[in-house]
């Protein structure tokens, strides 16, 4: 049974390996395959296993110190990766990676490898999850183990420790990845059948299976660069590599990433005025401290100070606005002064309130009350 938390360590689901009640114990890794099975807690209000990312909690301040991230495909191998200290890693909950994994991972750094189980089942699964990478402005690289492994069976192989880094050292960009593959397959190919220059099953090869990935990048440099990379490493023209790029059409699923990056944007989480900074933190804070706080005395206060409108926006907060808030709070607050940093942002963004509303109208009585109120606070 594994406990699934949120970005802020709080126990929000659980997974859990099944199996048969009349099975004897599995004696292999193959006859474990064979018969376990893992089930997810029902989705919730507090879980959706779309945006959640089992070991995020654990995992993101690594993240943000290297500056990249690991995925793994299962709760066994990120539990062997942060054993091994490798505390960059995290995984999915029992789904296929979504868009709003990789959002959440993009708030802190926008480098992924993806370490995914070498069988046809996971270089499936990667290539989808590399589409959505790619779609979404990330850099994206890729993990490789021999012998058709996957990272927890690497790492209680003999010198598991050091071929995981390796891997990891020697992880190779989407693009590289499958040019080195086709390429190898061309060579291969070419020896067998004693045949000179490129075969037209290598050219369909680059044009299905390469030109899709760089069609998914943004910057016409960085698709300049693999353009005359592709050109050099297969011999062909690059006016002809980027004809046929022209005429690449994106998957509509893989478009619609597209739009939602733009709606889910940096946009949504900048604060231009001071107070709407002050209230990130204090909800941060109330994400992050949540069992040693007192919620509800925060929020009765919190209610008294805001006006309503603001006061529900933050209620009813994106798990991603939240989650950058609570990132936030973790890195500039000390934990053990949590009360009396609570109380020095809750005065001052009494103070930004009562700022703001002496510019409305008001009577001189008004106006007398506020300045006395502000003149208390600071």
């Amino acid at each position: 049974m594994f406990p699934i938390r949120d970005s802020a360590s709080r126990v929000v689901g659980f997974s859990g390996r099944i199996l048969p009640e009349n099975s004897t114990h599995p004696t292999s890794s193959e006859q474990v395959t064979e018969v376990a099975k893992y089930l997810n807690s029902p989705e919730t209000a507090v879980f959706n296993k779309s945006r959640i990312l089992f070991g995020f909690d654990l995992a993101k301040l690594a993240i943000k110190k290297f500056d990249y991230s690991v995925i793994v495909e299962g709760q066994m191998d990120i539990i062997m990766c942060h054993q091994a200290g490798f505390q960059n890693v995290v995984a999915t909950s029992g789904t296929a990676l979504t868009p709003e994994h990789l959002i959440l991972l993009r708030r802190i750094s926008n480098r992924v490898i993806m370490a995914f189980d070498a069988d046809k089942a996971g270089f499936s699964a990667a290539t989808k999850a590399w589409q959505l990478a790619l779609s979404l402005g990330m850099e994206v690289k890729i993990a490789e183990f021999k012998e058709g492994k996957d990272p927890a069976e690497v790492l209680l192989s003999d010198n598991g420790k050091e071929k995981f880094k390796e891997a990891l050292k020697n992880s190779m960009h989407i693009i590289d990845f499958y040019l080195s593959k086709i390429l190898a397959e061309e060579n291969q190919g070419n020896s067998l059948n004693q045949q000179k220059g490129v075969s037209l099953i290598f050219l369909k090869e680059v044009r299905e299976k390469i030109l899709p990935f760089l069609a998914l990048i943004e910057s016409s440099i960085e698709k300049s660069h693999w353009v005359k990379k592709i050109s050099e490493k297969c011999g062909i023209d690059e006016k002809a590599i980027w004809e046929d790029l022209k005429k690449v059409k994106i998957e509509p699923g893989v478009a619609g990433v597209i739009v939602q990056k733009t709606l889910n944007s940096d946009k949504a989480t900048l604060y231009p005025e001071r107070k709407d900074s002050i209230e990130r933190r204090i909800f941060g804070i109330i994400n992050w401290q949540s069992k040693i706080i007192d919620i509800k005395n925060i929020k009765d206060r919190l209610k008294e100070i805001m006006v309503p409108e603001d006061f529900k926006k933050w209620e009813e907060a994106s798990e991603a606005v939240l989650n950058k808030a609570t990132f936030e709070a973790e890195q500039y607050y000390d934990q053990k002064k949590i009360q009396i940093i609570l109380e020095e942002l809750l005065r001052e963004l009494e103070k930004e309130y009562l700022t703001k509303k002496l510019n409305e109208k008001l009577t001189l009585k008004e106006q007398d009350q506020i300045i006395k109120k502000l003149a208390k606070l600071k």
